[in-house]
């Protein structure tokens, strides 16, 4: 019994010292991350910084969409033509007026919003994807940026590539309405 009583007593004494340790070690860790932050944000409390930042990501985000433009913008315009094709002409015409418009100019709405909307993510997607692909995520995380900067500037390339696939679909669809 009286070695069943040392080896309570062992254990407990055990779990208060691995708590002490823990609360301790929190308080330090604590300590330090609150300090790296307020030297982190010492360093990014310029905000011209800030605009900079934010004018060079989205300055390469559309350099990069528009080095490539046969494949993103282009594309866009295809489908929707596509969509006009099959879903106008040919399905449009069984259908009839809706809501007093016919078939063409009811879907038109539509079709710009789903090409701005999927191309406005697929920009955003495949930047990230591309940026972690070719490890240079870590470089813009590691710099004095502030992240909402970096994702500002990322969701404005992404909001440019939109408005210009906006537009380039409606004037393919002045064509077929």
């Amino acid at each position: 019994k009286l070695i069943l009583f040392f080896m309570y007593t062992a254990t407990i004494i055990l779990l208060i010292i691995c708590c002490i340790v823990a609360i301790i070690s929190a308080i330090w860790f604590n300590c330090c991350i609150r300090n790296n932050i307020q030297q982190r944000i010492n360093r990014t409390m310029g905000s011209s910084r800030n605009i900079i930042a934010l004018k060079s990501i989205m300055h390469k985000e559309l350099h990069r969409f528009m080095r490539i433009w046969v494949q993103t913008l282009v594309p866009p315009a295809i489908t929707i033509s596509l969509y006009f094709v099959i879903f106008g002409s040919l399905i449009g015409s069984r259908i009839g007026e809706m809501g007093g418009f016919d078939y063409m100019s009811f879907i038109v709405p539509g079709l710009i919003m789903m090409s701005v909307i999927t191309n406005s993510y697929s920009n955003v997607a495949s930047s990230f994807f591309s940026a972690k692909w070719q490890r240079n995520v870590e470089e813009m995380l590691v710099a004095p940026v502030p992240n909402w900067v970096i994702v500002a500037g990322y969701v404005g390339g992404g909001m440019a590539r939109g408005m210009l696939v906006g537009s380039i679909v409606t004037l393919v669809s002045l064509f077929f309405v």
